[in-house]
């Protein structure tokens, strides 16, 4: 306990430097048609965006969130480069701000009737149990209120990661060229709900064909609108 201060600290300096590393190393070994992608962001950037811009957050209770976030995928994006081509970002501030005050409102409603839901189930369960004798009340009653609550935080993991991603990639451009992500939420809940379960039950055995799966969808899902030739690009 003693040195857990050290370690944190020791963390957040290593932190920029294994974005920076990871997104360096991730790039260099990409290609398309033998030229190379590149990654150019430095330690400095990375400090500034993924430490110094979260001091923001609690001094707004959270408000600042949408903008830390909208300025971390512009840094990773605009970083990025094909060849000598860098890329551009163009999803401003005011679309994140707008996509998690949908997912949050949303969240909201859905939790509160999650809880509702698991309330009265939850009545109705300790009544049965009462009148037949069943044993003290609790274990299912409790479940009856805890399942509907963990599947609205799954579904809310969902929203905002698929939103997010969908965002981002639609305003990712090189010159004229410019990519799509029309993930959907519904299909991203239920890879991540069965991807989970599956890997719970095979005991971590089935975490390949889990990645295969979301990889796969994510693939079919991304798209490329060329303005002119990739071959004159």
């Amino acid at each position: 306990p003693p040195a857990e201060f050290a370690f944190i600290a020791a963390f957040l300096i290593a932190l920029p430097w294994l974005v920076v590393k990871a997104m360096t190393f991730a790039a260099r070994k990409t290609a398309h048609r033998n030229i190379r992608f590149n990654f150019h962001g430095s330690y400095g950037e990375a400090v500034k965006f993924f430490l110094l811009l979260y001091l923001l957050v609690p001094f707004t209770l959270g408000l600042a969130y949408p903008l830390v976030v909208q300025r971390q995928k512009r840094f990773l994006v605009e970083r990025h480069s094909f060849g000598t081509s860098s890329f551009a970002f163009g999803a401003t501030a005011g679309s994140f701000y707008k996509a998690y005050l949908v997912g949050v409102l949303l969240f909201f409603i859905l939790a509160a009737a999650a809880m509702f839901l698991g309330g009265m189930l939850s009545s109705f369960i300790d009544v049965a149990q009462a009148e037949e004798k069943a044993g003290p009340p609790g274990g299912p009653a409790l479940l009856a209120v805890i399942v509907p609550v963990v599947l609205v935080y799954f579904l809310a993991f969902a929203y905002f990661h698929t939103v997010t991603t969908n965002l981002v990639w639609g305003n990712t451009a090189n010159q004229a060229h410019r990519f799509s992500s029309k993930l959907g939420v519904m299909k991203i809940a239920w890879l991540y709900f069965s991807n989970v379960l599956g890997i719970v039950l095979s005991f971590g055995l089935l975490t390949p064909w889990a990645q295969i799966r979301l990889a796969r969808y994510r693939a079919q899902c991304t798209g490329v609108w060329v303005a002119d030739s990739l071959g004159g690009f």
